[in-house]
């Protein structure tokens, strides 16, 4: 199964001086390095969540020390925390009077997206030689109970918000032979040190991973089913793992474990819609149908059984699905259901990596 890939950042190193070099002056080697974050392109485009590095609003860096006698980012493996926004794909310090600097030191670069909004949500853990920082996410990242609004664009409901696309960096290398190489199962490393007026230190690419993972509810109208098909309510159910409503679950910024979630034994993601409801066509002559589109986060989880519910004209239809997979962060589980005159039928199931491919049972959305 395709592991979880997203989107390429590289972090620029150069070397700001804080004083100027006149003819003949050594420039002082102990001189902060600003950090500079670029986004140099797009590896690969989501459905749902953050899509292009325009929908990146923030960007959160940590860096801790590599070695043992150097103490600039703290001692290891507590580290310094800094906030970058992203504007038209660079990344600059959210707080200009308190940037994050590189010295000569060497560090390593732990990072997240979205970024906390204070140094107290990443908490350092691990050892010196191994850190393994984490964050904290907030229980209103993931919704699982929903209100569709009915949409005129069409049927089609995202709840998969890119603001909560909680996702970890890891080193990313260009220069291998496929996608899924490029994205290491390290952190990169920054060793910018002294190289000079007017020249820029080593780049630091970041491969970013997604910690979530998504479904996607397709339902659609069979033609023999003679209703309206009007969708009210449409609920999933399926023991499942959910965010800690006290907003105490962990993204490790190591490799995106995600720890103290809750267990609970029968989850439901419930959808509402307004008074006008969705309303799941079968095709016309010539055109194409328009089911309606449910799509939302859900946690990685194992395989269980499932319980698909949809309210439709008024009338409780109910499935059960025995053998739903199990979960993993960076895939989206496509659901196709069809409302037939007896009842509700999954004539659909699919399992693609979080990027842009066409799948060819369902609307391209």
């Amino acid at each position: 199964m395709i592991k979880n890939r997203y989107i390429v950042l590289f972090l620029a190193l150069p070397l700001f001086c804080s004083c100027s070099k006149e003819a003949g002056e050594e420039v002082n080697p102990n001189a902060p390095a600003g950090l500079e974050a670029r986004i140099a392109g797009v590896s690969l485009v989501t459905r749902g969540g953050a899509a292009t590095a325009s929908d990146i609003s923030t960007l959160g860096i940590y860096a801790v020390n590599s070695v043992s006698s150097e103490t600039a980012y703290g001692t290891a493996p507590a580290g310094t925390y800094c906030e970058y926004k992203i504007d038209k794909g660079v990344a600059s310090p959210k707080d200009a009077a308190a940037p994050l600097w590189l010295y000569r030191e060497k560090a390593t670069i732990f990072s997240c997206h979205p970024a906390p909004s204070s140094a107290s949500d990443i908490a350092s853990g691990g050892t010196a030689t191994d850190p393994v920082p984490t964050v904290k996410i907030p229980a209103a990242a993931i919704g699982h109970t929903q209100s569709a609004i009915a949409t005129v664009s069409g049927n089609v409901y995202d709840f998969a918000d890119a603001a909560h696309d909680y996702m970890y960096g890891v080193a990313y290398d260009d220069k291998q032979s496929t996608e899924a190489a490029r994205y290491l199962a390290t952190q990169p490393v920054a060793d910018n040190g002294h190289v000079g007026a007017g020249t820029s230190g080593p780049k630091v690419a970041i491969g970013l991973k997604h910690a979530f993972a998504q479904i996607k509810l397709i339902i659609s109208k069979d033609a023999a089913y003679k209703g309206d098909a009007k969708i009210t309510q449409v609920t999933y159910t399926r023991k499942m793992k959910t965010l800690k409503s006290d907003g105490s679950t962990t993204m490790s910024l190591k490799d995106g474990t995600l720890t103290n979630t809750a267990d609970l034994a029968d989850t439901h993601c419930s959808f509402t819609f307004a008074a006008s409801g969705g309303v799941a066509t079968t095709e016309a002559t010539g055109e194409k149908a328009a089911p309606v589109i449910l799509v939302n986060y859900v946690l990685p989880n194992a395989a269980s059984k499932s319980t698909f519910s949809v309210t439709v004209d008024g009338k409780a239809m109910t499935m059960q699905h025995a053998s739903d997979p199990e979960w993993e962060a960076g895939n989206i589980y496509s659901y196709t259901i069809s409302i037939k005159p007896t009842g509700l039928a999954l004539t659909g199931f699919t399992v693609i990596a979080w990027k842009d491919e066409s799948q060819p049972d369902i609307p391209t959305i």
